[in-house]
């Protein structure tokens, strides 16, 4: 992905070779260099089990986006959680890039999906805040787009897991080495 300007590629790996790429990034500065882009996009996929959809969260973009396999088209979810970081493309030295200064927050840092949902865990602190990295929301979306639940912690986690029937959330306590739960 490096080389790329587009979001997916799709890799034979037997040829090694890619076979397409699709997913056009938006909303950025034309002159902005190849390594400031993925960057300042940089995100979690998950393809949903049927292999259909893919779920992307991204981490300095307040925004999930749905992605169809079989015809490229995509929608965006943004969340409740209004974070502008628009303002940190800076230029310096001549060039364009993404200055992750204090006040830039963090969004979405890890995402899992099932055949009905999509489940995120949401930062929102600046990224100077100690364990900035750690979420205390988590948001549940369906594949249309629609929030489902938004659940509240009262600890930071980096990342998430959920059970195939959607009924438990799993992850890991990083102060206290537990893993821990959540009944839905």
């Amino acid at each position: 992905m490096n080389e790329s300007a587009f979001k997916f590629q799709f890799i034979d790996l037997e040829q090694n070779i890619i076979t397409k790429e699709f997913g056009e990034f938006y909303k950025y500065p034309d002159n902005l260099e190849q390594s400031t882009l993925q960057s300042y996009f940089q995100r979690k996929s998950m393809v949903k089990p049927d292999k259909e959809l893919v779920a992307t969260a991204y981490r300095w973009h307040n925004a999930i986006e749905i992605t169809d396999l079989r015809d490229f088209s995509s929608k965006i979810i943004y969340s409740p959680d209004r974070v502008q970081n628009e303002n940190d493309i800076i230029e310096y030295d001549g060039k364009l890039i993404f200055d992750r200064s204090g006040t830039t927050k963090k969004c979405y840092n890890d995402i899992f999906v099932t055949d009905n949902f999509i489940f995120a865990i949401f930062s929102g602190l600046e990224d100077d805040t100690p364990n900035s990295g750690f979420c205390k929301t988590i948001h549940i979306y369906d594949w249309e787009g629609n929030p489902i639940k938004q659940i509240n912690l009262d600890r930071g986690i980096m990342s998430i897991s959920v059970t195939s029937d959607d009924s438990r959330i799993y992850s890991f306590d990083i102060d206290t080495g537990e893993l821990i739960y959540i009944d839905l």
